[in-house]
């Protein structure tokens, strides 16, 4: 059995058992490193031929007191000192579709040296500030990063921890790529030529590498899947965000779910989504995209935000439709008095109507029925 290595512990744990052992440095200094655990398994894979690379890690904390350095940092691993810094880091999974707030895509920037970070807001070493708001809205615990390099060719694994399994799931969701795996693995899985992600109750992985069509990194990166696995967590249960989705005409795979206004930006892009005053609520929510076929084809977008009380869902709902009609010059008590209110936004029609503490929006249509067509269906 494991010995609980004696040192200093990191604020919070970062991963189900993970645990942390503070050991000097080639220089004399106190250095963190995970001992065990699905952490402590990644740093301590040593693949034949493969040279293991420093790791980078982040872990949350609480707001620094006034007059504070900012956010500690300490080398986080043994003899790292003497260690090469960690060569540039390919875009993640998700920086194919990962954009900053005004819509362009954020290049990663090269990672810093090896480090331990404690800091209120993820911070984390591809230097995409939107990525990290998101991340935070799915209330990310921890994050770490590891890499191993042979020649010209890299690999890397990110594990990312969150404080619920729906924060896991809408972090696979929003950064995973390629297509569901045949064999089962975790909750869900998704890999391409060069990656594999995976989610397992509240933790998230993402191992991806340098080279693509490349079948031995593709292999070892299969064997370290599997051996992941059994250190991660036990398996969660499906989402009850999820579950507000109808699944009569829903695309599978285009299921989002939302947490927060940047989530409802980046996956429900709509008019007028300032008025519904998400920055200083409390939601969780889902987006997913649905093809009709009758009575006509059209493919629309629907999303269900459930607010913290009925009340704020109200107050959002009200603002939302008082723009909203004086936009479009409507009489805005007459539209709080009907179930559902369709309004046509540019080419497209916009659908919203309120459920207790639930706000149902649908934008998209080309036809003024559709979207009550849809807005039915949620229970």
């Amino acid at each position: 059995m494991l010995k609980r290595a004696s040192g200093l512990a990191l604020g919070i744990a970062f991963l189900p058992l993970a645990v942390f052992a503070s050991v000097p440095d080639a220089t004399g200094r106190d250095v963190v490193a995970p001992k065990y655990g699905l952490n402590g398994f990644v740093n301590n894979f040593a693949p034949e031929g493969w040279q293991p690379q420093p790791f980078y890690m982040w872990t949350q904390s609480a707001a620094p007191a006034a007059g504070a350095q900012g956010p500690m940092q300490a080398v986080s691993a043994p003899g790292a000192a003497s260690t090469a810094a960690l060569a540039p880091v390919p875009a993640s999974p998700s920086a194919s579709t990962s954009t900053s707030a005004s819509g362009a895509p954020t290049p990663p920037a090269p990672p810093p040296g090896p480090v331990s970070v404690r800091s209120p807001k993820p911070q984390l070493p591809d230097g995409d500030s939107f990525k990290d708001t998101i991340l935070g809205e799915y209330s990310l615990t921890g994050f770490f990063r590891k890499s191993f390099k042979r020649g010209q060719r890299f690999i890397y694994i990110d594990v990312y921890d969150f404080q619920t399994a729906d924060g896991a799931y809408g972090a696979y969701n929003y950064l995973r790529r390629g297509s569901t795996t045949v064999l089962p693995r975790g909750d869900a899985a998704s890999e391409d030529d060069s990656s594999i992600s995976v989610v397992q109750g509240k933790t998230f992985i993402s191992i991806y590498g340098t080279s693509q069509d490349d079948d031995e990194t593709k292999e070892l990166l299969t064997k370290l899947v599997g051996q992941a696995l059994k250190s991660m967590g036990e398996k969660g249960t499906a989402s009850n965000v999820l579950s507000r989705l109808p699944q009569l005409d829903l695309v599978h795979g285009s299921e989002k779910i939302v947490m927060g206004p940047a989530t409802v930006r980046r996956f429900f892009p709509a008019p007028y989504l300032n008025s519904l005053g998400l920055d200083s609520a409390s939601i969780v929510g889902c987006v997913g995209d649905y093809q009709l076929q009758e009575p006509v084809k059209e493919r629309l977008k629907l999303m269900v935000l459930s607010f913290r009380t009925i009340r704020e869902a109200q107050s959002s709902y009200q603002h939302f439709l008082t723009d909203l009609g004086t936009a479009h010059d409507e009489d805005t008590s007459a539209m709080l008095n009907q179930v559902i209110n369709v309004f046509k936004t540019g080419r497209t029609y916009l659908g919203i109507q309120l459920k207790g503490a639930d706000l149902l929006m649908v934008t998209g249509a080309r036809k003024r029925f559709s979207p009550a067509i849809v807005l039915r269906q949620v229970r």
